[in-house]
């Protein structure tokens, strides 16, 4: 009996694994739809885009509605040099600004200008619209409150581990 058992257990473990996998797919194929629906509903309603809108909120709902670049792109969930590249964009739409820091000539401040914040709070609209209805709204209030504790368990155990 304890062979039958020790030969199912590889098949198990293996069946385990693609579950995980299975679940981390899931996961990036949902994130990957619901973000590009958004995205899609945001240019229709010709919006900024969600990378816009990433660097923007992060600006508008910070101290002085500025930070220097490297407190900007901790707060974001764009790249380094993807937020770069996005700024000259952004500043080009006369939605930020640069300044050089008074006490730190190597910092510079990107501010948010008041038409980056006009900007912010229509796409936060639909964005907020499509959150609700695309993410939350199939979720019960006991779900929610699960989801929350995973994410932020998770969210907590990457910060656990050096950095690269």
């Amino acid at each position: 009996m304890s062979t039958i058992i020790h030969n199912l257990s590889p098949m198990a473990e293996k069946k385990d694994r693609n579950d995980d996998i299975e679940i981390w797919r899931n996961f990036l194929v949902y994130h990957d739809e619901v973000t590009s629906r958004i995205e899609s509903v945001l240019k229709k309603e010709e919006c900024i885009s969600l990378a816009w809108y990433d660097i923007l909120i992060v600006l508008e709902r910070s101290k002085e509605k500025s930070l220097t670049m490297k407190e900007l792109i901790k707060e974001t969930v764009i790249t380094k040099s993807g937020v770069s590249k996005i700024l000259d964009r952004i500043e080009d739409g006369k939605l930020i600004i640069r300044k050089k820091s008074q006490e730190d000539a190597r910092s510079v401040y990107i501010h948010i200008t008041k038409q980056g914040s006009l900007e912010v709070r229509r796409a936060w609209s639909i964005y907020k619209e499509n959150i609700h209805q695309l993410f939350l709204h199939p979720l019960d209030t006991t779900e929610k409150e699960t989801l929350m504790t995973i994410l932020l368990k998770l969210r907590g155990r990457v910060n656990t581990f050096p950095p690269f």
